[in-house]
């Protein structure tokens, strides 16, 4: 079929897309799109980035499953679409997304700014985002075209995934892929050949990304790799298994795969050092270890649902189970953990807080607060707060095997979309109010929650002040799926006693034990072996090894 005539005008600086993106100036440009920076006329000072492309000027239906596909994706290494719009009257289509500042991974090589450190950092990186495409229900996302310009690295030494144009879901048993594209040097033999591409076949084209950053810009052409000196061995046996032909020899899932990464990057032997690879040094990303913790959060569904009580009474049977946890309070909240714990009382002179970790001023002084199994990371009351623009800063300051964020009621919020995308466990906190659980900005995060646990996310619900009050069972038919706990309403008489002796109710010798109870089948759905007593030994053991 002839196409139509298409006038490649570029737009300019002040065009307007949309009646409400205007067009600041162009920051990139590709064989069939440009990248704009713009602002937006209903938000003043936000900015997009908003790619222009010819590419589906004759398959709209193209550029819409691209946007239909970023905007339902939630990972903080990919941007997030937020607008779209079909081809024009010039044959343009437009997406708009996040604009992340930063710069492509090509750029990065070119400038020599990568170590061998690095590359394997940012390996481990991808695997990891890798295997949240790789694992979505009710289809796998299979990206295809994974190359140096594909990569962005934000101003936090984060990747960020870009151009999902040829990216696809897979189904199992398909034949072959109903379009071959890819990028020679990088793509799969499958996907060269069109066959049937699938997880594995991002995986070559991860080794083929390392071995042309590694290897000084060469491509892998098939047969042995040569052994440069600034390639350790660990590190060229892991790009040989990437590099297989026949898929059945590679690494068969990302998360095999990031974890033999970390395993390497954290070897007290390793040879993977900061060179010496032709290039700088460069400050390192969190290693790939340090982002596959076990991380939960526990969010309010409406303010004042409980969210931070939740929370406190968790870590109380995460600590009688002998599981060291960290209680980490969200840099937008409201600071109220402090008071909460009476830490006045309990916290030890110059703690740590999450202040400090944000602004990395720590110094040796500076004590963490713990009790027990729980280190305690509250906003320090008396300080003024930090723009918590990359949370995943404070993780490597985090030593425990669990870390748990009380979100309070800040989902909406740019930084918690990091740790909401990487969580282990996503729990919902409401209580028994109608007027409040009938807000629409309940509403919202509850379609938002269903929407999650659809995709295949681990999402659940807990309900706070249960009381047996006769509407009980209407509230809880109410919630999108059932609650894997339910805390009681504990006596008005002992919450206040306890609160002004200094001390936390949760830890009461009578009431603690209730709400340990309560929380019983939610740790079981959480933790392996169930979160049995008796089991408590292996589950030091198993997060030591996560």
């Amino acid at each position: 079929m002839q196409q139509p005539h298409i006038r490649q005008e570029p737009l300019k600086p002040g065009d307007l897309v949309g009646n409400r993106y205007r067009i600041l100036s162009e920051i990139g440009r590709g064989g069939m799109s440009t990248v704009y920076l713009a602002e937006d006329t209903r938000l003043p000072e936000k900015v997009w980035a908003l790619k222009a492309s010819l590419r589906h000027a004759c398959d709209p239906r193209g550029f819409e499953e691209e946007a239909r596909m970023l905007s339902h994706l939630e990972h903080p290494f990919l941007l997030k679409a937020v607008d779209f719009f079909p081809p024009d009257e010039r044959g343009y289509s437009f997406l708009v997304t996040d604009y992340i500042k930063g710069k492509t991974l090509q750029a990065c090589f070119e400038q020599g700014e990568l170590t061998v450190r690095r590359v394997m950092e940012i390996a481990g990186q991808l695997s990891s985002l890798f295997d949240y495409l790789h694992h979505l229900e009710p289809k796998p996302v299979i990206y295809r075209d994974l190359k140096p310009g594909n990569v962005m690295i934000d101003e936090q030494g984060h990747v960020r995934l870009i151009d999902f144009g040829i990216a696809r879901n897979y189904s199992a048993g398909s034949a072959g892929d109903t379009v071959s594209f890819g990028t020679l040097g990088f793509a799969s033999p499958e996907q060269l050949e069109q066959g049937t591409t699938d997880a594995r076949s991002d995986l070559y084209s991860l080794g083929a990304l390392c071995h042309y950053l590694l290897y000084q810009g060469a491509h892998y052409r098939g047969g042995e790799l040569s052994e440069a000196g600034h390639v350790p061995p660990e590190l060229r046996a892991l790009l040989v298994r990437l590099l297989q032909r026949n898929p059945d020899r590679r690494f068969q899932t990302a998360r095999e795969l990031s974890a033999t990464i970390a395993d390497v990057l954290n070897r007290p032997t390793a040879s993977v050092g900061g060179g010496p690879a032709g290039f700088p040094a460069s400050p390192a990303a969190p290693a790939a270890a340090q982002l596959r913790r076990q991380m939960l959060i526990a969010g309010s569904l409406y303010p004042g649902a409980g969210s931070t009580f939740f929370a406190v009474a968790l870590c109380r049977s995460l600590a009688s189970l002998g599981l060291a946890h960290t209680l980490i309070e969200f840099p937008a909240n409201e600071p109220e953990l402090y008071s909460l714990l009476h830490g006045e009382k309990h916290a030890p002179p110059r703690y740590r807080s999450v202040q400090e970790l944000l602004q990395r001023q720590l110094g040796d002084e500076r004590r963490p607060w713990r009790d027990r199994f729980t280190e305690w990371l509250p906003l320090d009351p008396e300080r003024p707060a930090e723009a918590a623009d990359s949370f995943i800063r404070l993780l490597p300051s985090v030593k425990n095997g669990i870390a748990i964020l009380d979100l309070s009621s800040n989902w909406s919020h740019p930084a918690a979309r990091e740790w909401i995308a990487m969580a282990d466990g996503i729990i919902g906190v409401a209580g028994p109010h109608p007027a409040k659980l009938a807000a629409p900005s309940c509403r919202s995060r509850v379609r938002l929650l269903a929407e999650w646990k659809e995709q295949g996310r681990p999402v659940y619900l807990a309900g706070t002040r249960d009381s047996g009050f006769a509407g009980r069972k209407e509230w809880l038919e109410a919630l999108p799926f059932s609650p894997s706990a339910v805390l009681p309403e504990l006596p008005a008489q002992a919450v206040l006693e306890a609160e002004w002796k200094g001390k936390r109710v949760q830890d009461d010798p009578v009431l603690g034990p209730r709400l340990e109870e309560a929380l019983r089948p939610l740790l079981a759905e959480l933790l392996p072996d169930g979160g049995d007593r008796r089991s408590r030994k292996g589950l030091r053991g198993w997060f030591r090894r996560a």
